[in-house]
């Protein structure tokens, strides 16, 4: 089963990603990523921008304010929700902790802003306007950039395992590779257990852990998986 949505359009079930957890997550890659095509990237007006951010208000939908650490190669990635915008001003409610970035501010740099688009997702380079536990405000760009989410950058993972669980049906796996917007693992079926128990038109619940911790769980969409009787990505 290959590349479980974790930002989807449609509405789901919070994931309820603790700050830990991300860090974990974020932490276990390969040095070498695995890099898929190139994609071509579009240019967004502040106008289509603010119409977005807007749009994500309207049907409560979150956004992803990414912080990169100053000493380790890792990425902090927070929900946050916007709140209506007129002009270059924004605000957003902290919809997960974030007492990492807001008590420590001296670890942590912004990075930017990921919107959800579909197929395709926002990137947004603002300034912070002011930031406390919870809200965070911005000064928006003349423009952004918009890419397709199946062109990003992947990352390869060891030693990660996975549950795949869908209507009392529990499938075992690995983790294979991530990247800022999804990620595709590796799992088998064990008899009398069949890949045919799997509806992919319904979401799944995963959970990603290391030994006896876990770094993710919550509901996911498969957007694409191959089809075979024994193992599947």
């Amino acid at each position: 089963m290959e590349r479980a949505n974790l930002y989807p359009d449609d509405t789901q079930t919070d994931t309820a990603v603790g700050t830990n957890e991300k860090r974990l997550l974020s932490a276990r890659p390969v040095a070498s990523p695995a890099t898929e095509h190139e994609s071509t990237t579009q240019k967004i007006s502040l106008y289509q921008l603010i119409n977005k951010l807007n749009h994500l208000n309207f049907i409560d939908q979150p956004l992803y304010v990414n912080f990169r650490h100053k000493k380790y190669p890792r990425t902090l990635s927070i929900k946050a929700k916007p709140q209506p915008c007129q002009d270059e001003y924004l605000t957003c409610q902290w919809q997960q902790e974030a007492s990492s970035i807001v008590d420590h501010p001296d670890f942590y740099e912004f990075e930017n802003i990921i919107i959800p688009n579909g197929k395709r997702f926002l990137v947004v380079e603002p300034e912070i306007s002011g930031i406390n536990a919870h809200t965070i405000g911005f000064v928006l760009p003349e423009t952004c950039s918009a890419s397709d989410s199946r062109n990003t950058r992947r990352h390869r993972c060891e030693g990660i395992h996975v549950y795949v669980t869908q209507n009392g049906a529990l499938y075992y796996g690995s983790m294979v590779d991530f990247s800022a917007f999804s990620f595709r693992v590796q799992v088998k079926t064990a008899p009398p257990q069949t890949f045919d128990w799997v509806n992919a038109d319904l979401p799944v619940q995963v959970i990603l852990f290391d030994g006896n911790k876990t770094l993710y769980s919550g509901e996911c969409r498969i957007t694409k998986q191959t089809h075979g009787y024994k193992e599947r990505y």
